[in-house]
């Protein structure tokens, strides 16, 4: 039977978020079709540097030995450590050599050429390391961390191949965590038969043992049907599904394997176990398996994804991709905290990036629009909680992320309120990205250093203290930074980076590779190896020498064969990395003017916004900002409706708070409204509340407040003015409108009368209203009023009279119409009249209609998960939650694809249901039919809250078919072998039945069967007619059964 485990986890996004559901079945059993050409042995090999040992003539013989082709991928160690990748699943065969020899001249200096735990000491110190009694600076070793190493252990003890230079082993090498992490296996030889140790002459002998039956081989996992791969301009319109079809084959044993389909939700390009969105086991080999991923129709970015297929000895394959849908238009706010230089200047201000090399880099249509606030920090700092030139300086609420620079020596530092806040904002999951010189390491600590360090991950020892003998206090500076005060010939700078690793960063809008990059240098602090949320996305490469100018840098050709940067050392010689939330780069040392290295911030804006949690947002429906209203009215009555886009924010606690004295300060004893626990506010859904106004008559404007906190602390808030006026009000009002295309919608225009102590007339009421025509169709005035050809619409209502309560307490106009496409439409209503002294008054109202597209995916698979691809599909409209068929809609057909799916879009609100004709010689597992068809009815109704549903037919079965095979004649005294074929043979070849006889009507005979073994035994002449019924039942519960007659016959024997 099918088991799926759905995980319950924080999901970072906009709503990748932002809950995805996956459905499959159990496959098909049967042998996976082999491929013609088998996919190569991938080998992983890693070396203490770039020395490897795998030769061409090595890889030459291993192809002729093992028949398939050979791909060698060779890393240092440095490399492997700061690789997101899974070892398990991704490679066949790794080899850990210790080929010491080197090209690099400076090796000598940091022993980069050997594994050891610990670097050569250094001499001088460097800054802070001069001020700290006892401090000594080191290099740092070149080790495996602990955290590879246990993607090592996974591949071992899955029962693949892993080879050891026997040197790992050699006693002064116990110091190291290779050795530690991976002796035990040597000394336990018998039981890890597929861990070999040798030497490099016997290299080549220990990889031919991958052919061996005792190695683990990863299961076959072919995709037949993927995602559309991301090429930077391929993005798709989000249809709330993505799909994939698989050929699988365990390649060890007949058991099950399990499948599971990870979300990169917060698109680090690391798939942890928390991103599994949903696991199914019991899985044979078999073609054509499929799964089908549901995504929120509003989420707009990068899909990473990936599928991992596990087989009993935990061997493992996988397959990652990326792909990108368009739903909602993205927003993220942006606050760049600039530095505090006098001439308000700064390497580069990200509004520059609205025309920077003749484009808008900060907006793309339909996709995203990224919304910058420039202010320097020590304004910021000073003036935290009030406005700095109009912009609010409050976090939460108002940025989606914060961006400290850019600035060679950046100038400035937080404190107080401001650095609390800011802390809470990063321990909130919101984004944060720092860039050159902003975190230091000099004894003059700012608080950013103090507070953010560790937070970054900038602690070589913040996870292991381990320290060389004689050791107790350590900066952990790079490898560089230490070189440069102890026999470097230069300060290292460079243009060029490598990317390492791939993740939403490099990927989504813009697709990056080997960026070059402003002028830079070394970074001074090294990463936590042991940090499992570090991911580093750039390191530096290929040195250059340059000279300061003003805010510019003059390359000088650099020196042959003196690079100094390691591009495959992601803990040292880092450009740009990430650990969750946070980000840093070491852009801004010199003025920025790579169109690579800007793109690379806009990625990372739009990284941040998948991967940092939002802070919520809150709408208050009803009253509208600088509202006026009588001073009579005792209670307001108005909804609200909170948004976040974490969609794992199902709920948000929501506080209303009211200025009863109109001092614009929400003070103890004032009114308040908590909506919390059960009466929290639901995330997307309008939720109407009532209060006490309890203003006093005399207050002519007081304030409302809503302010909604998310499970992690974020808050939004929404602040508006209320005019509390003495003379009548007539006000404007109307329903929420949202729908899905082809819906027809009623708008209701209402205007209400609001009495005072005065006595008055108000006359000539107008309502009037233009609706979109490209938007909308059909639009026609209900009650009243009229619609012209442009969709202006006009009412005229009746005078109201106060005296002093009002002789009409509220009149309406109606407006109807269909919805032609989606978006987000945006009017304004207007009530003009005439007061008492004839003078012209408006009273406005915006509006906004919203509009869906309503989709319907209807799924038709085997019992076994096998889709079954080109089928028709009818889809029906029902009246209500009911079985009666709405009339008046036209049915809806569509075709199965390869994955199982009929895809229907455009589709209006209702409940609806879905019909196939069964296909030749299958029958449902439910036994749902009727007759020939199957009807399936979608389990909620298809609305603008709920706009993609699932209809999943019941499971198919092919029918078994049994033929009793023997011959129709036989003599009478004779016996004969009566068997049996059943049909499809792959299915039901192995059934077991039991046999019956009995007389046929008309020239009736006898005989006696065998009940298990189908031997028929004739006993009188005539017909008979032979049953068998199955044991065993189908997927239905069935019983399969077949008839044969036999005819039986005197002797024909000559006795003389």
């Amino acid at each position: 039977m099918n088991t799926q485990s759905k995980k319950r986890r924080k999901v970072y996004c906009l709503a990748i978020a932002v809950m995805f559901v996956l459905t499959t079945f159990l496959p098909l059993t049967g042998n996976v079709a082999q491929a013609s050409n088998p996919p190569p042995v991938k080998i992983l090999e890693i070396q203490p540097s770039t020395s490897f040992d795998i030769t061409s003539t090595i890889k030459a013989s291993l192809k002729s030995e093992l028949s398939r082709e050979i791909e060698v991928t060779t890393m240092p160690m440095p490399l492997f450590i700061s690789k997101a990748e899974e070892v398990n699943g991704c490679y066949d065969i790794v080899y850990i050599g210790n080929n010491t020899a080197t090209t690099d001249k400076y090796n000598s200096n940091y022993k980069g050429n050997v594994y050891g735990r610990f670097g050569p000491m250094v001499s001088n110190n460097w800054f802070y390391a001069k001020t700290v009694a006892g401090n000594k600076e080191f290099y740092a070793g070149n080790d495996i961390s602990d955290i590879a190493a246990l993607k090592l252990k996974s591949f071992i003890e899955a029962g693949q191949l892993m080879i050891f230079d026997s040197g790992i082993f050699s006693s002064g090498m116990k110091d190291t965590k290779l050795y530690k992490n991976f002796i035990n296996y040597k000394d336990n030889s018998k039981a890890y038969t597929n861990v070999q140790i040798g030497n490099t002459g016997s290299l080549s002998s220990m990889l031919i043992k991958y052919k061996n039956t005792e190695m683990k081989k990863r299961p076959t996992l072919v995709l037949t049907q993927k995602p559309v791969e991301y090429n930077g301009n391929n993005i798709a319109e989000n249809a709330g599904l993505i799909s994939f079809a698989m050929n699988l084959r365990n390649n060890n044993s007949a058991a099950k394997m399990s499948i599971n389909l990870y979300i990169d939700q917060n698109g680090d390009g690391v798939y942890k176990s928390d991103e599994i969105t949903s696991t199914y086991k019991d899985i044979g080999s078999m073609d054509n398996y499929s799964v089908n991923c549901h995504l929120p129709s509003k989420f707009t970015g990068l899909v990473p994804w990936k599928i991992e297929v596990v087989d009993d000895s935990g061997a493992k394959a996988y397959e990652t991709g990326f792909t990108a849908v368009k739903g909602d238009e993205q927003k993220i706010r942006v606050l760049q905290l600039l530095p505090n230089n006098n001439d308000n200047s700064a390497t580069l201000k990200l509004s520059t990036l609205s025309n920077f090399d003749s484009q808008n880099l900060l907006y793309k249509q339909g996709e995203y629009n990224i919304i910058v606030t420039e202010m320097k920090i020590g304004d910021f700092n000073t003036n935290y909680g009030n406005q700095v030139n109009g912009n609010p300086t409050t976090l939460n609420g108002n940025y989606d992320m914060v961006i400290f620079g850019f600035e060679d020596s950046y100038i400035g530092d937080l404190s107080g309120k401001a650095l609390n806040d800011m802390i809470a904002f990063a321990d909130s999951g919101q984004a944060i990205m720092f860039t050159h010189d902003t975190i230091g390491f000099t004894s003059s600590e700012t608080n950013l250093t103090k507070y953010f360090r560790d937070r970054l991950g900038m602690n070589a020892f913040a996870t292991d203290t381990s320290k060389p003998s004689g050791v107790t206090d350590s900066t952990g500076l790079t490898r560089l930074a230490n070189f440069y005060q102890n026999g470097a010939p230069r300060f290292p700078d460079t243009i060029k980076t490598s990317k390492i690793n791939e993740s939403n960063l490099t990927k989504y809008p813009y697709i990056l590779g080997d960026i070059t990059v402003s002028p830079t240098h070394l970074q001074y602090l090294r990463l936590d190896p042991e940090d499992p949320d570090i991911v580093t996305a750039f390191t530096y490469r290929n040195e250059y020498i340059y000279k300061h100018g003003t805010r510019t840098a003059t390359l000088v050709t650099p020196v042959s064969n003196e690079d100094m940067y390691h591009e495959y050392d992601g803990l040292n010689d880092y450009y740009t990395y990430f650990k969750g939330n946070l980000t840093f780069s070491g852009t801004g040392h010199s003025s920025i003017k790579s169109l690579e290295e800007v793109k690379m911030f806009v990625n990372t804006m739009l990284k941040a916004s998948v991967g940092a949690n939002h802070a919520p947002s809150v709408e208050i429906l009803g009253l509208n900002d600088g509202q006026d209203i009588a001073n009579t009215l005792e209670k307001l009555n108005f909804s609200l409706l909170a948004k976040d886009p974490d969609m794992d924010d199902k709920k948000l606690n929501c506080k209303v708070y009211i200025d009863n004295d109109g001092d614009g300060k929400y003070e103890t004893g004032e009114s308040v409204l908590t909506l919390e626990g059960a009466n929290a506010l639901e995330n997307e859904l309008v939720k109407a509340v009532e209060m006490a106004k309890n203003v006093n008559n005399k207050v002519t404007q007081f304030k409302i407040k809503a302010v909604v906190t998310d499970q992690h602390g974020a808050q939004g808030s929404k602040e508006i003015t209320i005019n509390n006026k003495d003379v009548p009000v007539l006000n404007l009002g109307h329903n929420t409108v949202n729908r899905l295309v082809g819906d027809r919608a009623d708008l209701n225009l209402t205007v209400t009368a609001q009495a005072t102590k005065f006595s008055t007339t108000y006359s000539n009421l107008v309502l009037q209203m233009k609706l979109n025509t490209s938007a909308f169709k059909d639009i026609a005035a209900v009650g009243g009023g009229s619609v012209d050809g442009s969709g202006n619409y006009s009412r005229t209502l009746n005078s109201v009279i106060f005296n002093p309560a009002a002789n009409i307490a509220s009149q309406n106009g109606q407006l109807q119409f269909v919805c032609k496409t989606e978006g987000a439409f945006s009017s304004t209503a207007k009530l003009s009249y005439k007061d008492a002294q004839n003078t012209a008054r408006t009273v406005e109202d915006p509006v906004t209609i919203n509009v869906k597209n309503g989709t319907v995916n209807v799924e038709l698979k085997d019992n076994f998960g096998a889709a079954i691809g080109g089928h028709e599909v009818k889809l029906q409209k029902y009246t209500g939650d009911s079985d009666t068929l709405d009339t008046g809609f036209a049915a809806l057909t569509a075709l199965t694809d390869e994955t199982g799916i009929a895809r229907f879009t455009s589709v209006p609100t209702g409940y609806y249901g879905a019909t196939i004709v069964l296909p030749e010689g299958y029958m449902p597992v439910d036994n749902s039919n009727i007759g020939n068809n199957v009807t399936k009815k979608g389990g909620s109704q298809l609305n603008y809250e709920n706009n993609s549903i699932v209809i999943a037919f019941p499971a198919l079965y092919r029918v078994p078919v049994i033929k009793i095979e023997g011959k129709e004649r036989m003599d009478i005294w004779t016996k004969q072998q009566l068997t049996i074929k059943a049909e499809p043979k792959d299915l039901y070849g192995d059934w077991q039945v039991k046999w019956q006889v009995a007389p046929a009507s008309g020239d009736p005979g006898d005989g006696i069967i065998d009940p298990d073994t189908g031997i028929l035994s004739a006993t009188r002449t005539g017909d008979v007619v032979v049953t068998c019924t199955s044991v065993n039942t189908d997927p239905g519960g069935r019983q399969a059964s077949a008839q044969y007659t036999v005819k039986i016959e005197k002797n024909n024997v000559d006795i003389n």
